[in-house]
């Protein structure tokens, strides 16, 4: 069967991409000189053990012509460091998604997979519905070559993307800038606030995410979950999908990851879902299709979306996109002027779906502080302090 060409050229330059960040970032010494003494729930760990290296091979072996990097790229020494276990994935959790990457970017293990599918479908009612079509198709599976190259290429290109989308999440995760938000979030010292870091990097490049197919028939359908000893992460093929399943989810391992400070700051500045928020009106109406009462719904959506940690993973997705747009860059300060910038895009319906719902589901007073600061003040009256911004002429300043 003849298979889709591979982006040699375009993989080896996200290879090097990824190898210099890593090298470059001081992380590296950091993991070589620390030491876990108690953690979180005052317990000594001496079995978390970082296996990035290992896994980020396995999740890019799944798929030719993945564009991200191999155990030979990663080369980063670092397998007897240890970690607090309290907010890094196990190192024994079975990546779900890898099963589902290598048949989707795969023409041989894609047609089986559609094979097999319709087997098990044939006397089901879709089965039933689509009896001649079906039988068609096994009649001749061979006929469907084309059409399988075709999407197993389409496939392989929205995986590139997410590839890189995935490195730029990575270069935030590593920044300075984020190094500082941890400390103040989690009221710890830089040498603490750095295993932390290392701690989001190994959760974001471990294993590896799947697409959305048509098993997924709920339209709203992506994930990042952990279940049966095992991590599964389903995007679509838009990248702020990703950016809230894997850099707002799966980085800080759920909301397991999550310091109470930043909860308790989402928790103040959620702003209620009602039957007229804009861009909830598909939602609601999905879901009162079941429920057949409006209150319920809503009651539904608020429990959903007000929690800490689809806050957390929508505001993630916005410091992307924002950059994306040119409105902010990550680390630059959030202003009044920012605001207005922002609020133009969402009037003009330019920002992706994840963004316009966090923007609606924020008070507007609180916008300057979640990402100024990324916590509540907490009891040491700490917050973030950037040296390069002004704060004397302030015209909007949160408190």
């Amino acid at each position: 069967m003849e298979k889709p060409p591979i982006d040699n050229q375009g993989m080896n330059k996200k290879k090097d991409i990824l190898e210099n960040s890593i090298k470059n970032s001081g992380i590296l010494k950091v993991i070589k000189n620390s030491k876990i003494g108690k953690i979180a729930r005052g317990v000594t760990t001496a079995s978390a053990l970082f296996v990035g290296a290992q896994n980020l091979e396995a999740q890019i072996s799944n798929s030719e012509g993945s564009s991200i990097a191999n155990k030979d790229t990663v080369a980063l020494n670092i397998n007897n460091s240890l970690l607090p276990e309290d907010y890094l994935i196990p190192k024994n959790y079975k990546d779900w998604s890898s099963v589902q990457r290598k048949i989707q970017t795969d023409p041989e293990s894609l047609l089986k997979n559609k094979i097999d599918n319709i087997r098990l479908n044939l006397n089901t009612v879709d089965g039933q519905k689509n009896a001649a079509k079906y039988k068609e198709f096994l009649a001749n599976p061979d006929a469907q070559i084309g059409e399988i190259n075709e999407q197993v290429q389409r496939n392989r290109e929205i995986y590139n993307k997410i590839d890189t989308e995935v490195l730029r999440m990575a270069e935030q995760i590593k920044s300075e800038d984020y190094l500082h938000k941890l400390m103040t979030e989690f009221n710890i010292t830089e040498e603490e606030a750095k295993k932390h870091q290392l701690v989001r990097l190994s959760n974001l490049l471990n294993g590896t995410y799947s697409l959305r197919d048509s098993k997924h028939e709920d339209p709203h359908f992506t994930v990042n979950s952990f279940n049966g000893g095992g991590v599964e992460t389903v995007v679509d093929s838009n990248i702020y999908t990703a950016d809230h399943e894997i850099l707002g989810h799966k980085s800080v391992y759920g909301r397991d990851g999550i310091p109470q400070s930043t909860k308790d700051l989402f928790i103040n500045s959620y702003n209620k879902i009602d039957e007229n928020t804009p861009s909830f009106q598909e939602s609601i109406k999905f879901f009162n299709e079941n429920e057949k009462d409006i209150n319920k719904t809503l009651k539904f959506l608020n429990d959903y979306y007000g929690r800490p940690q689809e806050q957390y993973a929508r505001k993630k997705t916005l410091d992307m996109e924002m950059e994306n747009l040119g409105i902010k860059k990550y680390g630059d300060k959030f202003t009044q002027e920012t605001f207005i910038k922002l609020m133009q895009f969402y009037k003009e319906g330019k920002l992706s779906k994840e963004s316009t719902h966090f923007i609606e589901i924020t008070k507007p007073e609180y916008f300057e502080k979640i990402f100024n600061d990324i916590s509540q003040t907490n009891d040491f009256g700490k917050t973030y302090y950037h040296p390069g911004w002004d704060y004397n002429n302030d015209q909007n300043n949160q408190t």
